[in-house]
């Protein structure tokens, strides 16, 4: 009976650092390792669970990772921003209604 203590306090410790390690990386900024984010999330729809358990490997991760390239950002945010509203912020035309009704 201690050894089934033992292990269970074991696995409590084990899946609290991969609990804490996949917050960690969700809190890492999304600017500059979100391809790297994205990899793990792919790679583990397809079958292979590759993200770190532990802090450490988590950390080791992050510092090899390449920044993602700057410019590609840059393109994202023009990119949403062609999408964004065209409205100048008076809120004039939220309600525009015609006047022959």
């Amino acid at each position: 009976m201690g050894s089934d203590s033992k292990a269970q306090t074991k696995m409590i410790e084990e899946s609290f650092e991969t609990y804490s390690t996949a917050v960690f990386l969700r809190g890492a900024n999304q600017r500059k390792y979100g391809t790297l984010m994205e990899g793990y999330r792919g790679q583990y729809s397809g079958g292979r669970n590759h993200y770190p358990t532990t802090l450490l490997n988590a950390v080791d991760a992050l510092r090899t990772h390449k920044a993602d390239d700057k410019k590609k950002s840059k393109d994202a945010q023009k990119k949403s921003d062609k999408y964004a509203s065209k409205d100048d912020g008076t809120g004039e035309n939220i309600f525009a209604q015609s006047l022959n009704d």
